[in-house]
């Protein structure tokens, strides 16, 4: 039996990196897109639900050749320098010992681009680190419109766990104009709020009838919109998927899911003639008196502007408040006693 480091390393490649990992249905059918023979219902569920390991080989520094020619010569075939005797058994390589009832336990991409593929799914944060990821594809789609008064039954149809995924976008829009579609709102809650609402209005589903690609579609799927949307009779069905892309187009533009923007709040700016208060004012009316005054302004004033000499009384604020205008001081009024003073 082969020792797989050792056979790596004899074939002019290490291990620089190493992942396990479960691959999922989704990327098991990926890999099956590269390998055909991974298509097999038991590699399929094997890839999906049992852990595997990736692992990320580089070239010796002292070897020449491809790093992918290296790596296949060295798991599926014969090691360099090693040469079989006629008549001599030969042992089996570490591709033959992995595979069992025809299912190959081994993939090593054939060529760049089935590498780059491999890679993308098995190592997908290195790969996002040097390349910027796809957009994702959009399934075939149709649209289907039904009365705004049908929500609540639609939404709760729409919201089914198998019908849920093939459901991409919905609106509500104010009559049946497929041409010209108005919008009223992106969703429910939103529709809710409208004080108005009449039974001309619509809401309208786009509605995946296809995988996105289809190596990657179950054998089982049945292509067409759900069946519990269509029993609950709508308005208008897209042709096909074709002309369902045209009529999404006007009813879900390019922009729909970006967010709304939010208003930020205005400022407020500080207007003259606001009411406000000044700091208390201590007022010296004896050397052993003082009245400690509140001041009510139309705008703040520092105490600095109240400095009053020994004998003041509230005459003098009432003079003060003439000299300057009756739109600053309003009010000067007296909150306490200290030292002894009266009330």
């Amino acid at each position: 039996m082969y020792n797989h480091g050792t056979c790596l390393s004899r074939g002019g490649v290490v291990v620089a990196d190493k992942c396990p990992l479960v691959v999922g249905r989704e990327s098991a059918r990926w890999l099956a897109v590269e390998e055909p023979e991974l298509g097999a219902p038991p590699a399929l569920a094997a890839l999906a639900e049992r852990p595997s390991l990736a692992l990320l080989l580089k070239k010796m520094p002292d070897r020449e050749g491809d790093v992918i020619a290296l790596a296949r010569r060295a798991l599926f075939g014969e090691e360099d320098g090693v040469s079989s005797e006629e008549g001599a058994k030969v042992p089996p390589t570490v591709a033959a010992e992995v595979r069992a009832d025809g299912v190959p336990g081994l993939l090593v991409p054939a060529d760049r681009h089935r590498r780059a593929a491999v890679l993308d799914i098995l190592f997908p944060k290195m790969v996002c680190a040097v390349v910027e990821p796809p957009s994702v594809a959009e399934p075939p789609h149709v649209a289907l419109m039904f009365g705004a008064w049908q929500r609540r039954a639609v939404l709760s149809a729409a919201a089914l766990p198998h019908v849920a995924p093939k459901v991409l976008r919905h609106g509500f829009y104010s009559g049946i104009d497929i041409e010209h579609p108005q919008l009223l709102s992106k969703t429910v809650d939103e529709y809710e709020l409208r004080p108005d609402k009449d039974y001309a209005e619509t809401i309208v589903l786009m509605v995946a009838v296809g995988a996105a690609e289809p190596a990657l579609a179950e054998p089982d799927q049945v292509d067409g919109p759900p069946p519990e949307l269509l029993e609950l009779g709508p308005i208008h069905v897209s042709e096909d998927a074709v002309v369902g892309a045209t009529e999404c187009e006007r009813f879900f533009p390019a922009g729909y899911d970006a967010p709304k923007p939010t208003p930020k709040p205005k400022e407020k700016k500080k207007k003259k003639g606001i009411y406000g208060t000044a700091e208390p004012l201590t007022v010296r009316i004896s050397p052993t008196r003082q009245i400690r005054y509140e001041l009510t302004c139309r705008t703040i004033l520092t105490t600095s502007e109240y400095t009053e000499s020994e004998g003041v009384t509230k005459a003098h604020y009432t003079r003060y408040e003439s000299e300057r205008g009756s739109s600053d001081v309003i009010a000067a009024t007296k909150i306490n006693y200290v030292e002894g003073a009266e009330p």
